[in-house]
């Protein structure tokens, strides 16, 4: 009996979650099979694989414990280092402290801000306190890239990603250029 792959989460938050399968880098018949096997579970909203580094962004609702087991059970990867009962732990962790945490900033600009928009902004300072110091070449240009990615992420996603609203600043444009 073929025991299935060995797997990692390298990244997980509530609702998305990618694994790394090392052993299967470079294998796109296996990424293939596991991408039609793991979106016939009613649980995952989308995979996407990419052979090239051994790894798969899956998009989820529901309990990650149940996708984790089915993709055991169909001998598409076992997870070592962090458990299924971890993350879940994780996640309550997540939606019981920190979660809450991201209403503050709406809660004192009168729902101007939002954590997206204040990462933004922050990174954007973060990049001029760079460029004033003359740290232009590494500290600058990677505050402006992290800024960007934010800044496209949102726009990206019309500002909903984990339940958030566009803030005014960013309305109007709500896919990138």
């Amino acid at each position: 009996m073929t025991k299935p792959a060995v797997a990692r989460i390298s990244h997980h938050i509530p609702g998305r979650v990618r694994i790394k399968v090392r052993t299967q880098r470079g294998n796109s018949t296996y990424f293939r099979d596991a991408i039609a096997s793991l979106t016939d579970n009613p649980a995952v909203e989308g995979v996407e694989a990419n052979p090239r580094t051994g790894s798969m962004l899956i998009k989820y609702s529901g309990p990650l414990e149940n996708i984790l087991a089915s993709a055991e059970e169909e001998m598409l990867f076992s997870l070592v280092g962090i458990e299924p009962e971890e993350v879940a732990v994780l996640d309550r962790l997540f939606e019981d402290h920190l979660a809450p945490l991201a209403d503050i900033p709406a809660a004192l600009s009168a729902g101007e801000f939002d954590f997206g928009s204040l990462a933004f902004l922050g990174l954007v300072i973060m990049s001029m306190v760079q460029i004033a110091r003359g740290n232009v070449a590494v500290p600058a240009i990677t505050s402006l890239w992290y800024a960007t990615n934010v800044l496209l992420m949102r726009r990206a996603t019309g500002g909903e990603a984990a339940g958030e609203t566009m803030p005014p600043i960013y309305r109007g444009r709500r896919t990138p250029r």
